[in-house]
């Protein structure tokens, strides 16, 4: 696993859930990094993600510097 790039990865997790993705996490540095990409928590997130911030009373709260993070505020706030 630590030879395929962190992209390869990413994508094989996205094919699992949030929760697999994160304990998948715990495997490895290889695992962990490719469980705190970007890449893999915008596959996460709902296609019209941006539309549904844009709606936001708040748009503010919603704002963040990851995709994990957004993930992790759309499942507090839209759960």
């Amino acid at each position: 696993m630590d030879r395929l790039p962190e992209e390869c990865v990413s994508k094989i997790l996205s094919c699992t859930s949030p929760p697999d993705a994160c304990r998948f996490s715990m495997v490895s540095s290889t695992l962990r990094s490719a469980a705190d990409s970007d890449l893999l928590w915008r596959s996460f997130l709902p296609s019209d993600y941006c539309d549904i911030v844009s709606r936001a009373l708040n748009p503010l709260i919603l704002n963040s510097s990851s995709y994990k993070h957004l993930f992790m505020l759309f499942a507090i706030h839209f759960s």
